[in-house]
């Protein structure tokens, strides 16, 4: 719905080129991103090599109420792993013990 792709309005952008790599959370985020109509979207399942590093996906959760948590969707955390050092981002979750194994 237009509500759930208004953050994504930044895609609309003319000077983005549609042939650009896009690497996303999941299945969900690829279909919006092709939506743009960008071409080379592909989901980060758990890790993968890109230029000189390895992305990692970690997990999240948005907040301890459970129904909540479900309300908001899913949520990912990524880990950029080069050769002498890395860079982790949370994303939109809580401080889990998923994530404190990543810190």
């Amino acid at each position: 719905d237009s509500q759930s792709a208004a953050p994504l309005n930044f895609l609309s952008a003319p000077d983005l080129p549609k042939d650009m790599k896009f690497i996303v959370q999941n299945a969900d985020d690829k279909e919006k991103v092709q939506a743009y109509g960008f071409e080379q979207v592909v989901v980060l399942e758990q890790e993968m090599a890109f230029e000189h590093m390895t992305l990692i996906k970690t997990a999240g959760t948005h907040g301890d109420n459970p129904a909540v948590s479900l309300a908001m969707g899913k949520v990912s955390g990524f880990l950029f792993q080069g050769e002498s050092k890395q860079l982790y981002i949370a994303g939109d979750t809580v401080f889990t013990e998923d994530v404190k194994k990543f810190l």
